[in-house]
């Protein structure tokens, strides 16, 4: 990971703007620079870990469905019966709602 003085040259202006916005020494505020950035990607992971686990209850919910479905199919209920059944379950569902 190569780094050239453009880059140096941004963090350092980047340390100087948050050194003066919030009235702190150069050195402290490269701390808390630093220290955004550890909370920032915290924060980050933990937003990706709870879309992840949305993510997989969705999964399992229609993975079941699926399963239901299939079930029924090789009991020999046809493709039009389980449409008609999810239709008054929808039905259900919105007059519960």
């Amino acid at each position: 990971m190569g780094t050239d003085i453009n880059q140096f040259l941004s963090w350092i202006e980047t340390i100087h703007q948050k050194a003066e916005a919030e009235k702190m020494d150069l050195r402290t505020a490269s701390y808390r620079v630093a220290q955004d950035l550890r909370s920032y990607r915290q924060e980050s992971i933990e937003q990706t870990q709870q879309r992840l686990a949305l993510l997989n209850m969705f999964t399992a919910q229609k993975e079941r469905a699926l399963m239901v479905l299939m079930e029924l199919q090789n009991r020999g209920v046809s493709l039009y019966e389980i449409y008609g059944l999810s239709k008054i379950l929808d039905l259900d569902n919105k007059l519960i709602a």
